[in-house]
């Protein structure tokens, strides 16, 4: 049995489809569905149920689908094992993340990582969260970190990496403007449409009643740009602020409440991290930049 075969089946299962298997590896549609094809033929037996461009599991298909998982954790495993044992740091190292933490965190780390471990090859993936997820659990990608991460592809867990204080914040030049404060910019109802409460929001109708969720964009960067301009208000990390507020362009509604939020660490269940990634998760656990 080619296992190659068995990692375009497993790819097709995890992503939903043929197409989306073949963006995920980077190998064309036709070798795609020629390989589950082959692996039925060995197999005797049909893994999909095919209905347009959409598939399904067989019966017998999900039971070699629950087998393949067992199988390519394995296969990390092994890997994760042997580097290990080297001790050396070097290779690739590839992470998915989200646009603003891509921007305004990464760089900071990476600019003493790459000091102390010239020999590893960073590769920033970013994206949402639940775009990059299924890269994690095909083990295309390592590792994600994520302040939001909506409903979980199988086979990824979840661990709180650090707590990172965030401000709600305000042009400064509107500070007094009702208008302005009770504007909120919103972000997790674009990545989880089921999103029923917002914290933030709440808090800040006890000072200003008619407060609603004016504008919403689930990348924060734009938030930065948006409060101000005068959009509304936003609660963004300090790591991302914090120029902007020692020179006065924004200010804090809520400066005396330290806000925190979890910075979240996606990794596949059971996995075993590689040497590059285990050394860049401690370079970030030890960050200054997210006290």
């Amino acid at each position: 049995m080619e296992l190659n075969y068995l990692k375009y089946f497993y790819s097709v299962a995890k992503s939903g489809g043929f197409s989306r298997a073949s963006r995920l590896l980077g190998v064309q549609q036709p070798s795609i569905t020629r390989g589950v094809k082959n692996l039925e033929e060995q197999l005797g037996v049909l893994l999909f149920e095919r209905n347009g461009k959409t598939v399904s599991f067989t019966r017998v298909g999900q039971e070699v689908y629950s087998a393949c998982e067992r199988i390519f954790q394995e296969a990390q495993t092994i890997r994760a094992i042997a580097e290990a044992e080297t001790h050396d740091c070097k290779g690739q190292l590839k992470l998915a993340t989200a646009n603003p933490i891509s921007i305004y965190l990464i760089p900071q780390i990476l600019e003493s990582y790459t000091k102390k471990f010239p020999d590893v090859w960073p590769q920033v993936f970013v994206g949402s969260a639940s775009d990059l997820m299924v890269q994690i659990a095909n083990s295309n990608l390592e590792f994600g970190l994520f302040f939001y991460a909506p409903a979980l592809v199988s086979g990824i867990q979840v661990t709180t990496l650090s707590t990172v204080r965030f401000h709600l914040v305000i042009s400064a030049n509107l500070k007094n403007d009702i208008r302005t404060k009770a504007r909120f910019i919103g972000s997790r109802e674009i990545e989880d449409p089921n999103t029923k409460r917002f914290p933030m929001l709440e808090k800040l109708r006890k000072t200003i009643p008619q407060a609603k969720l004016a504008l919403s964009t689930n990348d924060i960067s734009a938030h930065r740009e948006m409060a101000p301009r005068g959009l509304g208000v936003a609660i963004l990390p300090g790591f991302m602020v914090a120029d902007d507020l020692a020179n006065g362009r924004l200010i804090d509604l809520f400066p005396k409440e330290d806000q925190r939020f979890s910075l979240k660490l996606l990794t596949r269940k059971h996995a075993i991290l590689s040497r590059p990634a285990q050394l860049f998760i401690e370079e970030i656990k030890h960050s200054e930049a997210l006290l």
